[in-house]
């Protein structure tokens, strides 16, 4: 009995080992993933609502107030959630950013994110969660299929 039970012990430690290794069967780090998704899905759809209720131009500090309304403007690991604009002379055009797990931006250049592919990175944890003027451009969320295509079929490593 008593072989058995430390068996079953160091197979239940072995599992918990390997999957936190592995970022797809990695459920605590999968959860943050998601709930990084859910904080910058909701303030870039506050983002866009205020943008149009105020014809198209939100000012710096309007900004600020609506990602620091959300989780105090972090993403589940403790990151900024960081937001960049485009002004085309008529209206705002933002991209809400999670750095993902590492806290590291994927782009140094900021105007990258606004021509990005739409992209899986589901289980990607260090992948950049991203949306851009209210819709995901990188799926991070729970459905099942999300039809976007993984990083290999975007052109992404």
């Amino acid at each position: 009995m008593r072989a058995s039970s430390t068996c079953t012990l160091f197979a239940i430690i072995a599992i918990a080992v390997v999957s936190q290794s592995c970022d797809r069967l990695n459920v605590w780090g999968r959860q943050k993933q998601i709930d990084s998704y859910s904080r910058v899905s909701a303030i870039a759809k506050l983002l866009e609502n205020r943008r149009k209720k105020a014809g198209g131009v939100l000012s710096e500090s309007d900004v600020n107030a609506a990602v620091k309304s959300i989780g105090n403007g972090l993403d589940a690991w403790g990151h900024e959630i960081r937001v960049f604009s485009e002004f085309d002379g008529e209206t705002n055009a933002f991209v809400v950013v999670s750095p993902g797990r590492d806290g590291k931006l994927e782009f140094v250049n900021p105007e990258a994110y606004f021509a990005s592919s739409r992209v899986d990175i589901r289980g990607l944890l260090d992948r950049d969660i991203v949306f851009r003027n209210g819709l995901c451009v990188t799926n991070a969320g729970k459905g099942p299929d999300s039809g976007f295509p993984p990083p290999s079929q975007a052109g992404l490593p």
